[in-house]
């Protein structure tokens, strides 16, 4: 969508802020017996990523970290959002989630859509995904089943705050 949007506006108008930076770091993941549910809502920095948000939308000159699928873990200060960026693009699970802390990002987001895919397409999907990052399929099937499956239960409750709902 980002490099859509560009080539459109023939500017760098649009880049993607994805919420997957603000997974807590491995080692604080440890120390708090959290790694094993990593992906679970308490698992991130809500605060961090919703002050950042509020911080894009006053158009501020900011560095934002990623979430490496390589290491596994989060690279701070990796990803430069600059004023020039009009269009902000953010994507993850919560970002419509109730809870506290979350709920406040809902209403930060201009237009919010929702992705919807089947319980049995996703399940697919997150096996190779799985897989592809190192994971035995024991070890794929077992997150997914312990962590996965009961996150997709939770965000699919939310999609009621959406203003469109796509089918992917």
């Amino acid at each position: 969508m980002k490099e859509l949007i560009n080539s459109k506006a023939k500017s760098d108008l649009a880049q993607i802020f994805p919420m997957d930076g603000f997974h807590r770091k491995n080692i604080e993941l440890e120390r708090s017996g959290l790694l094993s549910v990593k992906g679970a809502p308490e698992t991130f920095d809500v605060e961090g990523y919703t002050s950042m948000l509020n911080r894009i939308k006053l158009g501020k000159n900011l560095k934002a970290p990623i979430y490496s699928r390589e290491i596994h873990d989060v690279i701070d200060n990796a990803l430069s959002i600059e004023p020039y960026h009009k269009i902000i693009i953010t994507e993850g699970n919560y970002l419509f989630y109730d809870m506290e802390g979350w709920c406040e990002i809902k209403d930060i987001i201009d237009l919010k859509i929702y992705i919807e895919a089947e319980k049995n397409v996703c399940e697919k999907r997150l096996l190779e995904r799985h897989m592809r990052g190192g994971k035995t399929e024991a070890e794929a099937l077992k997150k997914i089943r312990e962590v996965d499956m009961k996150n997709y239960d939770l965000i699919d409750q939310t999609k009621k705050y959406a203003d469109e709902i796509i089918t992917g």
